[in-house]
């Protein structure tokens, strides 16, 4: 499937994004946001990888569910899991590059 062109809208009821010149933003910056909002494909060891961390997420989810009460700190105990794994997922598809802050900026 082909990268859209960032100069168009993604629908025609969105604006475009304005440039980095327009935005006040570096090119380091514009190429920081590109990599973090870019769809990055799955070779076949990162299915893998994607399911065992999955599955691995999945089984503590069922121990913290069959352990614990059901209440606020369970489902906070969930909610921290999933964020776990999604954010190994997204570690694994941008092959480790920093996801933040931003180059040039601190917080």
């Amino acid at each position: 499937m082909p990268e859209p062109d960032s100069e168009q809208p993604v629908h025609p009821d969105i604006e475009a994004a304005p440039s980095s010149e327009a935005s006040g933003l570096t090119p380091e910056q514009e190429a920081w946001l590109n990599d973090v909002f870019t769809y990055h494909a799955p070779d076949p060891a990162d299915i893998i990888a994607y399911i065992a961390m999955r599955e691995s997420g999945k089984s503590l989810g069922r121990t913290i569910l069959l352990c614990t009460p059901a209440c606020a700190d369970q489902t906070a105990a969930i909610r921290s899991v999933r964020e776990a794994i999604m954010s190994a997922n997204a570690a694994r598809a941008r092959r480790g590059r920093p996801a933040g802050p931003p180059p040039g900026r601190s917080h």
